[in-house]
């Protein structure tokens, strides 16, 4: 994706950027800082990122014409498909960012 590509020239091939057995290896390595820091702050962050991510679907899903609430009270979109990887993307990021950050 173009925003992890944007990463990847700013942080380098890390964890974030890396694929396949490459990550694998990577996220072994970190897997031990994780642990002695606790993933409570990293739950709490990845929660918030998303609650925002879901605020962003549910308004870009409002805009959509002909899309009514269903049943369960969320947007039913009939045959609309929407690229989720970017966004999901972001909302990983940003969760990371704000746990490291502290």
């Amino acid at each position: 994706s173009p925003l992890y590509r944007a990463f990847e020239s700013f942080a380098g091939v890390g964890i974030f950027t890396a694929e396949g057995e490459d990550w694998a290896a990577k996220r072994s390595e970190v897997l031990g800082a994780f642990a002695s820091a606790g993933l409570e702050p990293l739950a709490a962050a990845s929660k918030r990122s998303a609650s925002k991510l879901t605020a962003e679907i549910d308004a870009q899903l409002a805009m959509l014409p002909n899309v009514e609430k269903g049943a369960t009270g969320r947007a039913d979109g009939d045959g609309v498909e929407v690229d989720m990887l970017p966004r999901l993307q972001r909302a990983t990021l940003r969760a990371t960012f704000e746990y490291l950050a502290g």
